[in-house]
This record gives C-alpha cells, sequence and structure tokens, in this order.
C-alpha cells in the first residue's frame, strides 16, 4: 500500500492528473471556541476543513495537510481549494 502525506501542490497534481476517477474525504477539526465539543468536527458552522485525502487506486492515497497547527502544511491552502472548486483545472487559470 502506498499511502502519503503531500504538502507540494506540483506532486498533487502529479497524483492527480491521469485519474479518470478520484475518491476524496475532508478532514475537519472544531474551531476553538469548540474544542469541547465533542461533536462540532462534524458540524459546518462549528468546523473548518483541515485537510483531504484522495484517492485515485486501491492501495494508493496522499493526504493534503492544509490547516493543521502543527506539522508542516500544504503551501497555499487557498489556492488548492480553488484549484478543487474550479474542478481541477490547470493551476494557471486562477
Amino acid at each position: 500500500m502506498e499511502y502519503r502525506c503531500v504538502t507540494d501542490f506540483a506532486e498533487l497534481r502529479e497524483y492527480l492528473d491521469k485519474a479518470r476517477l478520484v475518491a476524496f474525504d475532508f478532514e475537519t477539526a472544531p474551531r476553538e471556541e469548540y474544542r469541547r465539543d465533542e461533536k462540532a468536527a462534524l458540524d459546518a458552522h462549528k468546523a473548518d476543513i483541515a485537510g483531504v485525502s484522495f484517492s485515485v487506486s486501491e492501495g494508493t492515497a496522499v493526504y493534503v495537510p492544509l490547516r493543521h497547527k502543527t506539522g508542516r502544511n500544504a503551501g497555499s491552502p487557498d489556492k488548492i481549494m480553488q484549484w478543487l472548486q474550479r474542478g481541477c483545472l490547470p493551476i494557471e487559470r486562477l
């Protein structure tokens, strides 16, 4: 199995580039004021997207940390989210 953390936009694009089908999952974390609420991470009004997981084939996946409090995050979370919202068009069009 090949699972890895990706913080480089070019590496993410390379992983997703030729995929015909992509599975994804948003990982969320509660905002600071809701940390004690055990279900806050599942409430869009109380949580933020912390990262995104992608898989293009069985046994492979990448995780892109966007807004983690510790560790390394992807260079530009907003740029990555805009790219995803636009259907993964070439970044030059953003």
